[in-house]
This record gives C-alpha cells, structure tokens and sequence, in this order.
C-alpha cells in the first residue's frame, strides 16, 4: 500500500529517504503502510539497503525526510521506553558476551513493561517458558547463552522479541544464522505471529522465503 494515511494502520512510512553521505541516497521518496496483523515482507539483495529501511522505522536512525507513524503517532518522537513496548527487533545474528540463561536473555524482553529495579513475576517467567516451547528450544532453558550455538540464540532472540509483547516486531534476515528446519519453523512461526495480530515487517534476501510468507 502507498502509506497514504490509512485509519487504521499500525504503521504508516510516509515518502521516507536516508543516505550516508550527501547525494547518495540509499532510498528516496518510499512509502508503505502495515496493518495489524499484517505481515510484510521487504526482499532485496544483501548491500540494498533492507537494514537501514528497518534501522529507520524502529528509529534507530531517523529518516531524512518523510514521516514514520506508528499507530499515529511519529515513531521517532516517542520516548524510548514507549516504543520499547510497542516495537520489537530481531537482528540478523545476536551476540552475547555474558554467560546468561537462555531464560534469563528471553525475560528480558519483559524489561520495558518493569519498573526500575523491579523484578519479573511468576508469570512473565511463565510467558517466557511459553516463547521458548514455541521456538522449540524449551531445553535450553537453563543453559548459558554463551553455551548454545549460534542458530540457537537466534531463536532465543525471537523468543525474547515475543515476550515483549510489543504491536509491531521488526525481523532482519531472521532465517540467516539457521539450518532449513529451523528456517522454516521460523517463517511459519512468522505467519503464526500475525495471525495473532502481531504487525510483522521481515526482510529476506531468499526470493523462496518471500514466496513463502506471501
């Protein structure tokens, strides 16, 4: 969809742009909107871009020019702890340099609906259990995340974006660091995801993987 002020939208990017450097835009002028329980996925070769599409719309970086609106409201204007409730990311690969549970790293994602210095309840730990039975890897629960392969912290990673309970989670390349089971466990738990009204945004250099969550 043209990102042309759709009611309902979760999230409405508005004829955005982003470069590096002075006259060499990365993007220009582009637009699309995401409904809740929607599903989009942006296919393109590695160096094209995707990454800082999804650095933009998760205002990691803010765009240039246009407007990003997340449930109408501009997603760079938020404060951070608001946006960390409402938008998940998932990066290409994570990297973990203390020795964590698995199920430690998962409730994290419950730190921006915590107070300070508040600890998780019996039942965020009971949410995150649930993330990582869904993920399959229930049984690395309680082994460090410096002990588990690479594939395997990846999918914690979901885990934790899905205990955060956020409207929108942001998946970069989500299926790069995995086997082809893994991968597609992972693309039909994406499907699963916006189906239970989760808005989805998803990037792919892999033209099947696209066809797939079509």
């Amino acid at each position: 969809p043209p990102g042309s002020g759709f009611v309902n939208a979760l999230l409405d990017v508005r004829r955005i742009a982003f470069g590096y450097r002075p006259g060499h835009p990365i993007f220009t002028d582009l637009s699309f909107a995401l409904e809740r329980g929607e599903l989009f996925t942006i296919l393109g070769p590695n160096g094209a871009g995707k990454s800082t599409l999804l650095n933009c719309v998760t205002a990691v970086r803010p765009a240039q020019s246009g407007r990003i609106l997340l449930g109408g409201a501009d997603v760079a204007g938020l404060p951070p702890r608001t946006r960390a409730r409402r938008v998940a990311y998932v990066p290409q690969t994570s990297s973990v340099s203390y020795a964590y549970t698995v199920l430690d790293y998962v409730l994290m994602g419950r730190a921006p609906h915590l107070n300070l210095l508040q600890q998780p309840s019996a039942g965020d730990r009971a949410r995150a259990l649930e993330a990582l039975d869904l993920l399959g890897i229930a049984e690395l629960a309680g082994r460090p995340c410096t002990q588990v392969s690479g594939g395997q912290r990846q999918l914690a990673s979901i885990a934790k974006a899905v205990v955060q309970d956020p409207e929108l989670i942001v998946f970069d390349e989500p299926t790069a660091a995995l086997d082809h089971g893994n991968q597609a466990r992972v693309l039909q738990l994406l499907k699963d995801l916006s189906r239970r009204g989760f808005g989805i945004i998803s990037t792919t250099h892999n033209p099947n993987h696209a066809i797939l969550l079509g």
